[in-house]
């Protein structure tokens, strides 16, 4: 069964930002969802933002701008994509099933 979970915002104040706020954020999503046995975190960014590296280095893959992927036809056999709309870059990451 695929379980995900959308991660709709990650937000630190300016002033308080390179201190490492953002990636405990991340890291403590990834954590909670893993305890919780979901498959696939994912989100997207305005790509104008440039957040790619950002995402990379927490562990996550970033796709093209207005790119998806097709996690059903992966999973179930029948196609169910996930992507980004217009403007937007996503990302994701799969969750080890190994607990």
């Amino acid at each position: 069964m695929l379980t995900y979970a959308k991660i709709k915002a990650v937000a630190v104040a300016e002033d308080a930002r390179r201190r490492g706020i953002g990636a405990a954020l991340l890291a403590r999503c990834v954590q909670l969802y893993g305890r919780l046995e979901y498959t696939l975190l994912f989100g997207e960014f305005d790509t104008e933002r440039a957040l790619g590296p950002y995402y990379r280095r927490q562990g996550f893959t970033v796709l093209r701008p207005g790119q998806g992927i097709d996690v059903g036809t992966l999973l179930a056999g029948s196609p169910l994509h996930l992507g980004a709309g217009p403007g937007l870059t996503f990302f994701h990451r799969w969750q080890p099933q190994d607990r």
